[in-house]
């Protein structure tokens, strides 16, 4: 008994130290991330960020050559390491050093195929001195050589030691921005900022696996046995479950900058890029909270009837759709006046263009609490084929709507795809296959929150637009009159509501705690 209460505080504290450690890493990188991108506007040109954003997707592609191996890594030392079989430890990372191996020659060679190419990805040559071939090569290599040595870091996350892997990475992520802030102050010029880039990705992954080495010794000893057939075969289909995802993900999520690159302009890429990049720092920092729910949905699955599994998700729900409905309004509010502050009213996009990328991350936010679940209950079989579907259509649609568009219609594709197939066909096979419930009222409480949502953003932006001038005072004003404004109409509309009343006593009793 003593041993397992043991081990149920170890793993709190590990969960404690993880999340801190991601949370603190996470704003960190941010300031950090932030400042660099400052001072990058101010020293380079825009078509620089453009190039930056371009590069990051079309790597972004070959990568998908890891297929989510990481994952399927991860997973499969669970058992080996609460059993202390290092044997079984050693066999597993000899063969995932061989698959990174492979992985990062593929990377390689696909890339420097791929060079000859780049022009094919933008609509006109950047006005820059530099070589986009020469820039590429340095990306890819950055991407490939970061594979080579980073297969035991596997053994830290599987031992609920990510906060190492996080905290070491941050580290040397700062490093990074500070080497390359000091670089661009001394020389004025890209290349050496993706030197530092390099050998500052090499430093940070040796040093880590270096960790590792000094905390499970075992692992540098020779290894003489392969893993087994079965073992093969069980790894194949976890990365096989992984890779449709993958590959639906980026064509989502990556390629709407190589789009605009190619029929719009690389400039209008480096403006997109902002903003995309405001926005994953919110979808980054509201990610922890939905990934450490999983853990704990899934126990919940186990152990509680299906009637209280629901009863939770809906009130999980309704805490995302308020999440979602302070960060979107935010963003639709205030997104372009900060970057009017931050850099200045030649890097805005069109207020159009601004209010879909803003529903498109609304909708992002409110799929969280759903993915936290098909993730919990392992519904990939059955959902398999929806981001090659979602991928598709958001490509055609993006293409179509860029020719009349531009940027905008690139946006709009992407807001076609959620709404004819993201936003329904992961809800409904949970409703039906799990929760055995009318698919009817998922849909009558989005449709709820979403026009709430709605609602309260055309108050704001009609109050912004009457009174509302752009000084950092009247902004800070703008943003607390806004989530304030928010708060107190969530609690005028949804104060009687079951869910409300459930979230409000599970917070208070957190807070208690």
């Amino acid at each position: 008994m003593k041993n397992n209460l043991n081990n149920k505080q170890n793993r709190t504290y590990n969960v404690f130290l993880n999340s801190t450690a991601g949370v603190a890493g996470y704003f960190v990188s941010m300031l950090a991330n932030f400042a660099f991108r400052t001072i990058f506007i101010y020293f380079l040109s825009i078509e620089y960020l453009g190039v930056n954003a371009l590069m990051t997707n079309i790597l972004s592609l070959l990568s998908l050559t890891e297929m989510g191996i990481s994952s399927a890594m991860t997973f499969s030392l669970y058992e080996p390491l609460a059993n202390n079989n290092r044997e079984k430890i050693n066999v597993l990372l000899k063969y995932y050093k061989k698959m990174y191996l492979c992985i990062s020659v593929i990377i390689l060679c696909l890339g420097l195929l791929m060079t000859p190419f780049l022009n094919f990805f933008v609509e006109s040559k950047p006005n820059i001195p530099e070589s986009l071939e020469f820039i590429f090569v340095l990306y890819l290599m950055n991407t490939a050589f970061s594979y080579l040595i980073i297969h035991k870091h596997s053994i830290l996350i599987a031992d609920q030691k990510s906060y190492i892997v996080t905290l070491w990475t941050n580290v040397f992520l700062i490093l990074r921005y500070i080497f390359q802030i000091g670089a661009l102050f001394l020389f004025e010029k890209f290349i050496p900022t993706l030197i530092i880039q390099l050998l500052l990705t090499f430093l940070g992954n040796f040093y880590i696996t270096k960790i590792a080495e000094k905390r499970y010794p075992f692992i540098k000893e020779e290894v003489i046995g392969e893993l087994s057939n079965k073992d093969k075969a069980d790894l194949t289909s976890k990365i096989k479950s992984m890779l449709l995802y993958r590959i639906g993900s980026y064509l989502v999520n990556s390629t709407d900058a190589i789009i605009i690159s190619k029929f719009v302009g690389i400039t209008a890429v480096g403006m997109y890029s902002n903003y995309t990049m405001l926005f994953t720092l919110s979808t980054s920092l509201i990610n922890y909270v939905s990934f450490a729910l999983t853990p704990s949905i899934g126990n919940q699955v186990h152990d509680q009837k299906i009637e209280n599994v629901y009863s939770v998700f809906k009130v999980l729900f309704f805490i995302f759709f308020v999440i979602a409905t302070i960060t979107t309004i935010g963003f639709v509010v205030l997104i372009n006046p900060f970057i009017h502050l931050w850099i200045g009213e030649k890097y805005l996009l069109a207020d159009i263009t601004v209010v879909f990328l803003v529903l498109n991350y609304y909708f992002l936010i409110m799929r969280r609490v759903i993915v936290s679940y098909r993730n919990a209950l392992g519904l990939y079989e059955d959902t398999k084929f929806k981001p090659i579907l979602e991928a598709l259509v958001n490509l055609v649609a993006s293409l179509i709507l860029q020719h009349y568009m531009g940027v905008t219609g690139v946006v709009i594709g992407t807001t076609v795809s959620i709404l004819t197939v993201s936003i329904w066909i992961e809800p409904y096979i949970l409703y039906k296959k799990y929760f055995k419930i009318p698919f009817y009222k998922y849909i009558y409480n989005l449709f709820g929150y979403t026009v709430f949502t709605i609602f309260i953003s055309i108050v704001l932006i009609t109050i912004r637009n009457l009174f509302y001038s752009n000084t950092i005072i009247n902004f800070i004003l703008m943003a607390i009159f806004s989530i304030l404004f928010t708060l107190i109409m969530i609690v005028l509309i949804f104060r009687k509501v079951p869910e409300f009343q459930d979230a409000y006593k599970r917070v208070m009793l957190l807070i208690n705690r």
